[in-house]
């Protein structure tokens, strides 16, 4: 047994540097990817594909999530693409789509001035870890395209996504960028351009057996659009009404479906 246990042991040893220089060597081909690689060993600490994951470096890692992502110039179209390609396996589109209505319905239920709807999901980023990324169009008029990505600890979706309770704000002052680089975690850039003018915001977590999948992201002109914060009472209507729309079109499960199979197709770097 203990000599089993050894070999064991030494395969292991060798095993993992070897998957470490297939999983790369597809990148070292392209300038961009050999900057990546030679990032590898300073900000990486975890990568994981194709059910695999182990440890690179004993320390968190030290820079930007923005750094690294800038190295996956050739990489990310393939990963959107694989988005692209479960979203329609699974017509994630149309079924989002009847959710989204129900929303603005519902938003639209009591009178209250609700313009310029609109809304998307996002979804964890299969390709880098602690950011999120646009898995949809906005619906009902495609406004900012899909395959953007975000950390997660950035503005409402963030927030909704760290800690998986619905949130509401009926009057986000986007015309103030020092509050919200303050109060919402924005860079100045990103302060400048949020929400397009739009005061009014909503975040709800998609849940599948207590995991959030994805976030139901709404904005709209008109403040309390959406209801004043998450516990008033339009709000509450609101978030029932998407969730008897997500059960009727099935929309988690089979989103659940959708990200499953991207996820086995995407090496995951995380930081």
């Amino acid at each position: 047994m203990l000599l089993l246990a050894t070999a064991v042991a030494w395969v292991q040893a060798l095993i993992w540097p070897l998957i470490f220089v297939l999983l790369l060597l597809p990148f070292a081909v392209t300038k961009r990817g050999r900057r990546f690689v030679g990032l590898v060993g300073q900000r990486v600490t975890k990568l994981s594909a194709f059910g695999i994951s182990f440890e690179l470096t004993p320390t968190a890692a030290q820079g930007t999530q923005q750094a690294l992502e800038s190295t996956f110039a050739e990489l990310r179209p393939r990963v959107n693409r694989e988005c692209d390609s479960k979203v329609r396996k699974y017509e994630i589109d149309e079924r989002f789509a009847t959710v989204a209505q129900v929303a603005c319905d519902a938003a639209r239920s009591s009178g209250h001035a609700v313009s310029q709807f609109r809304a998307t999901l996002y979804v964890e980023d299969p390709l880098i870890s602690g950011r999120l990324i646009q898995l949809l169009d906005y619906y009902p008029e495609p406004s900012g395209p899909r395959g953007r990505t975000f950390s997660i600890r950035f503005g409402l979706v963030g927030l909704a996504w760290r800690s998986g309770d619905m949130h509401v704000v009926g009057h986000v002052a986007t015309n103030d960028p020092p509050s919200l680089i303050e109060g919402w975690g924005m860079t100045r850039r990103e302060a400048e351009q949020a929400g397009q003018g739009r005061p009014s915001f909503l975040g709800l977590p998609i849940k599948v057996d207590g995991y959030i999948l994805a976030i139901f992201y709404a904005d709209a002109f008109g403040e309390d659009a959406f209801g004043a914060d998450a516990t008033d009472q339009r709000a509450s209507h609101i978030r029932r009404s998407i969730q008897q729309a997500i059960d009727a079109t099935k929309l988690d499960t089979e989103l659940a479906g959708a990200m499953r199979e991207v996820k086995m197709n995407t090496p995951n770097v995380v930081l």
